[in-house]
């Protein structure tokens, strides 16, 4: 009895130092990384595999990107790589759409995806980033989640029914004003120009897409994707328009319902 009490604390400490090395031995799901200037979180399994560029909401946050790479990785790492885009603070497809694209450029030229095999998801902001890159370059598919398609609706909508959140968004206007004004445009035109119903962003958006909405969104308002949905269909691009009913805006989509949409849809691109 006394050479096992002896030897208890012993045990018990080396048992804290085993978990202490296996615990860094363990290799994360995701890794800080640049590419061109650009920062990104990835997941990275091998060379060639179908890559997720995901692209999370809002304004530009670190931990938001680190975050929505950690989830799809939990969720769909074992069959994709992911490239989660840590965007620049800008607005209206400016800095934050040139992150975006370098992380298509990273899967294609380092990672040696083929266009077909890459497909962007985004929510919200991201949401029209994933579009409006989609308009430019290549890709698989995109899944767009309650992302704004229509910035003259959006505005409308915001200054009528959600004057508080029009305060938050000060700075994300001003921002977008002098964008607007590099651009040698007035506001109400560049809201246009910079939509993705834009008859010359819509001409680009070819590969499938998966619109998700929730029919109690109050930030981004439903007729938004109905929009877009409406458009491309009579374009003849592949759409698949699932609302959720009952959710609101900012509905994650690594699990429930729009995870099980979201990962039906990705199996069908790539059969």
């Amino acid at each position: 009895m006394r050479i096992g009490k002896k030897l208890f604390p012993i045990i018990m400490a080396w048992g804290v130092v085993l978990s202490a090395i296996m615990a860094l031995a363990k290799k994360p799901l995701c890794l800080p990384v640049e590419y061109q200037n650009s920062p990104f979180f990835v997941h990275f399994r091998e060379a060639g595999y179908p890559t997720l560029v995901v692209i999370h909401g809002g304004f530009s946050s670190t931990s938001q990107a680190a975050i929505f790479c950690t989830r799809f990785a939990q969720v769909l790492g074992d069959k994709y790589n992911i490239i989660s885009v840590d965007y620049r603070f800008s607005s209206f497809g400016g800095g934050e759409l040139v992150d975006v694209k370098r992380g298509i450029e990273l899967a294609q030229r380092l990672w040696k995806t083929r266009d077909q095999n890459i497909h962007l998801i985004g929510t919200s902001h991201g949401g029209y980033l994933a579009l409006m890159a989609a308009s430019q370059k290549q890709v698989g598919s995109i899944i767009d989640a309650y992302g704004p398609t229509q910035w003259l609706i959006q505005w409308k909508y915001v200054k009528e029914e959600q004057p508080d959140l029009l305060k938050k968004w000060t700075i994300y206007l001003a921002i977008s004003g002098t964008s607007c004004r590099d651009l040698g445009l007035k506001f109400t035109p560049c809201l246009w120009k910079r939509s993705v119903v834009n008859p010359q962003c819509l001409q680009g958006l070819q590969a499938p897409l998966l619109i998700l909405h929730g029919d109690k969104d109050r930030i981004v308002p439903l007729e938004e994707s109905c929009l877009l949905a409406k458009k491309l269909r009579e374009r003849g691009t592949p759409v698949t328009f699932w609302i959720l009913h009952g959710r609101g805006h900012g509905f994650p989509l690594w699990k429930g319902e729009a995870f099980e949409v979201l990962k039906w849809f990705l199996e069908g691109q790539e059969k």
